[in-house]
């Protein structure tokens, strides 16, 4: 599986969707689309599950901070599309997994509001993206230089406008991940399949064009 091809066909459907939305509100007198620009910090810890075929099922936490840049359009007073990208810090190198402590991924999610006025507004949100990770751990031979995964996520959150151009973004997410298996030379032929389960705090910036 190429990790650029994934990453682009999920992160070109949350876009295209964005940007179709935002054609047909263009075509609308009565009002235009809402596109925006955000940046996310998210802070939290991960449950890592792996199955060995040598030594069986291992699980461990991992601590994660983390940044998301992401591009969407408001196409409705209470519906948002976005696409993104983002990096995760793991804080530590995960054998087998993250070899430089890093997870990348591209996608898109959309976003339900509840306005409670025109200033404040909960919601709820739901996504996928395709992440993806180096492998390159010294005297280890790998099936592949990278490992893909598939990530679904889910969260509740507050919207807290500041003007028509500035919106403080808090949240709180979940995300189940599962990553291809994979094959490596440690005295023997050794298959591995690993997922994780992520809880994360946000805080975000959201900038209206």
């Amino acid at each position: 599986m190429n990790k650029i091809a994934v990453g682009l066909v999920i992160f070109s459907c949350s876009l295209s969707s964005s940007m179709l939305l935002a054609g047909e509100l263009l075509q609308s007198k009565s009002s235009g689309p809402k596109i925006f620009f955000g940046v996310d910090y998210f802070d939290g810890e991960t449950n890592l599950d792996r199955d060995h075929s040598t030594i069986g099922n291992v699980d461990f936490d991992i601590d994660v901070t983390g940044y998301r840049i992401k591009l969407g359009v408001q196409a409705q007073e209470n519906l948002r599309v976005q696409g993104f990208f983002k990096v995760e810090d793991l804080d530590k190198e995960i054998f087998a997994l993250s070899s430089d402590g890093k997870i990348y991924g591209i996608g898109g999610e959309g976003q339900l509001m509840l306005p409670i006025n025109p200033n404040f507004s909960p919601y709820v949100l739901g996504g996928i993206s395709a992440d993806f990770a180096e492998l390159d751990d010294p005297g280890v031979e790998y099936s592949e230089e990278t490992i893909n995964g598939i990530a679904l996520k889910a969260g509740v959150g507050a919207l807290l406008k500041f003007n028509e151009h500035i919106e403080l973004q808090l949240g709180w997410n979940i995300q189940y991940r599962t990553w291809q298996d994979i094959e490596f030379d440690e005295s023997g032929s050794i298959e591995l399949e690993q997922e994780d389960i992520s809880q994360t705090y946000m805080v975000g910036l959201n900038f209206f064009f």
